[in-house]
């Protein structure tokens, strides 16, 4: 979190793409949630080292991350291998 509490774009973008995550990881059968949640968790875990600073990298994971929620958003997709 930026100092203050106040964030910044790129921060409020990447917190809006974790929550719209879990907002879709509710629509999903209740017996294979855990698997997104794991999924979910994983993703954003790896990339926890990134630098706050480096702005190119953060866009294009966002970009990413929401082209592979938009995927694992479709009622087709009933679960994912973790």
């Amino acid at each position: 979190m930026a100092r203050g509490g106040k964030l910044t774009g790129l921060q409020k973008e990447v917190l809006n793409l974790y929550r719209a995550g879990l907002r879709a990881i509710r629509k999903k059968p209740e017996q294979n949630r855990h698997n997104f949640y794991i999924f979910q968790r994983r993703q954003f875990d790896e990339h926890r080292s990134i630098s706050k600073s480096d702005f190119a990298t953060i866009e294009y994971l966002v970009r990413r991350g929401g082209r592979t929620l938009e995927l694992y958003s479709s009622n087709g997709v009933q679960n994912v291998n973790v």
